[in-house]
């Protein structure tokens, strides 16, 4: 039986007009999904539950889980609360479940909860793809991950693969979506009013 993993990187609805404007499609979310499915060993031992991208009631959350043995929280300042109250009920309830934070917002100060089994400093991509490899040998998570940034950005696109599709399928129809187009990755520049030059 495969492990399940669920990635969250939920968002606040919008209004526009008359419309609701549901969040931005989880690229990020699915970034690491797209990038650990190109590896067999991976698509062998693990299945992706669901990419969370709503912020629903926590309850309705835990609720709509089957036995996680991964959740894995995006985390931006919009978000951080959220997850932190998510993934500690997860926690509480799984205790097997191990829990991973990365994100512009996720820093050393979340070693500090112990439901936090790890915390990525760097891109995900690579991070991911070795929690997944470490969690299905039996391997004790490294507590802060970090690696080199990627050199090849050759990652399938969440959108051609079909990573959104349950999420645009299942909305209702009048649905906007809001959408993430990655043209480049990093910037020289570190602009304190900015963290796309972080890394």
């Amino acid at each position: 039986m495969k492990k399940r993993v669920n990635i969250f990187q939920p968002q606040f609805d919008a209004v526009l007009g008359d419309k609701t404007i549901q969040p931005w499609l989880p690229y990020s979310a699915a970034c690491l999904w797209a990038y650990a499915q190109t590896f067999d060993d991976i698509t062998d031992a693990w299945q992706l539950e669901r990419l969370h991208y709503q912020r629903l009631p926590i309850d309705e959350v835990l609720d709509g889980l089957q036995e996680p043995d991964l959740c894995a929280f995006s985390c931006y300042v919009w978000n951080e609360q959220y997850n932190l109250k998510l993934a500690e009920a997860i926690k509480t309830r799984w205790p097997q479940c191990q829990i991973v934070f990365g994100g512009p917002q996720t820093g050393a100060n979340h070693l500090g909860n112990d439901f936090i089994d790890c915390i990525v400093m760097s891109e995900g991509e690579v991070c991911f793809r070795d929690i997944l490899r470490q969690i299905r040998d039996g391997v004790a998570l490294e507590k802060l991950m970090r690696r080199p940034r990627m050199a090849d950005l050759e990652i399938p696109s969440p959108y051609l693969i079909g990573l959104f599709d349950d999420i645009v399928d299942t909305a209702p129809p009048d649905t906007l979506f809001q959408t993430v187009l990655e043209t480049s990755r990093g910037c020289p520049f570190p602009c304190t009013f900015c963290d796309w030059g972080t890394l």
